[in-house]
């Protein structure tokens, strides 16, 4: 994050990042035990993976957190990204048979010239998830000159 919030702010490129936080992955280990958890980050974790280019770059930040950075990525085309891992992991039949869904929430934010650091950006990112978690979760936030949009996308 530190490189990447560099070489933006040096050569004047966009760069974004997406936090992920599963929404029920306390309830997923509660109801049907700690593998089924396990299970869950993975499923989360490969549909990441195969959203991102190979450009970007993810990691599992915590126990149920997720980062995904983005270089030369605008927020419009960050938010795609984070539209396009939603869809897939509410479309995810991992625990079909359980009728447990997998939700997740996501804060979007991209550099500007504002900023003076990484955290800034990082905060921005964490305070815009933590406003999808309070809308009851399974949204996204885009932070664009302070949280100005957010979407709920429901399983198809």
């Amino acid at each position: 994050l530190i490189a990447e919030f560099q070489r933006a702010q040096r050569y004047h490129t966009d760069f974004s990042l997406i936090l992920l936080d599963l929404d029920n992955l306390k309830k997923i280990n509660d109801t049907h035990g700690h593998l089924a958890g396990d299970m869950a980050l993975k499923e989360v974790a490969r549909i990441v993976k195969v959203s991102i280019r190979t450009v970007d770059k993810a990691f599992r930040t915590g126990g149920d957190e997720f980062t995904v950075l983005l270089p030369h990525t605008k927020i419009g085309e960050a938010e795609k990204v984070a539209k396009r891992i939603k869809i897939l992991v509410c479309n995810s039949t991992i625990f079909k048979d359980k009728e447990v869904s997998l939700r997740i929430s996501q804060g979007v934010s991209t550099f500007s010239s504002d900023l003076s650091s990484w955290d800034d950006m990082y905060n921005r990112a964490d305070k815009a998830l933590y406003q999808a978690k309070r809308k009851g979760g399974n949204y996204i936030v885009c932070w664009d000159k302070g949280i100005s949009s957010s979407q709920n996308i429901l399983p198809l």
